[in-house]
């Protein structure tokens, strides 16, 4: 029954999207910021790399997806209190949207750390965020499948898991035994 209701939860937050989704910026690529999200990307995909060897083929193959996806991809971001209502709806740092191909939309909070002086501690989490974004990039909108990926692979890295926020968010769902 929760899993129902998250998923109708989400539809009618996705309703929403068709206005709002217009209303967040596309990032220059010559940003700053851009680049910072970039940089991010090139961690995650390190990540990846590093975090393979514990997997089976088909979470290889996951991870060469996930990274071809996150080469591609672009950023808008949150610029308004219309864009931040609805990361605030999706309890969102970032997110994906199915009609909207190779995007990754960045909400205030993560905006927040990223612009100006940001640490590498930053752009390590960052990174981790980009990793669970780009399951869903490669179209696998199933929470407990991205999490999963994303723990497993940081797990498998020297790093390990910087952040809970997947796990701690989706747990109730997922029954997660990490």
């Amino acid at each position: 029954m929760k899993k129902l209701f998250v998923i109708l939860s989400l539809v009618f937050c996705v309703s929403g999207w068709a206005n709002t989704e217009q209303q967040f910026l596309t990032l220059d690529t010559g940003t700053d910021e851009y680049k910072s999200y970039k940089l991010a990307t090139a961690k995650a995909q390190l990540y990846m790399q590093e975090g393979m060897s514990g997997l089976n083929e088909t979470g290889k193959t996951l991870a060469t997806r996930v990274m071809n996806a996150l080469s591609r991809a672009s950023f808008r971001v949150s610029i308004n209190s219309i864009t931040e209502q609805l990361c605030t709806n999706l309890g969102a740092g970032a997110f994906v949207n199915s009609r909207i191909f190779d995007v990754i939309f960045v909400c205030g909070g993560v905006r927040e750390r990223i612009q100006g002086d940001h640490s590498v501690k930053d752009l390590k989490l960052l990174a981790q965020l980009f990793i669970h974004e780009g399951v869903h990039l490669t179209g696998n909108r199933n929470e407990c499948d991205t999490t999963y990926f994303e723990v497993t692979i940081m797990n498998n890295t020297s790093d390990g898991l910087l952040s809970r926020g997947s796990i701690d968010k989706y747990q109730s769902l997922c029954k997660f035994q990490f």
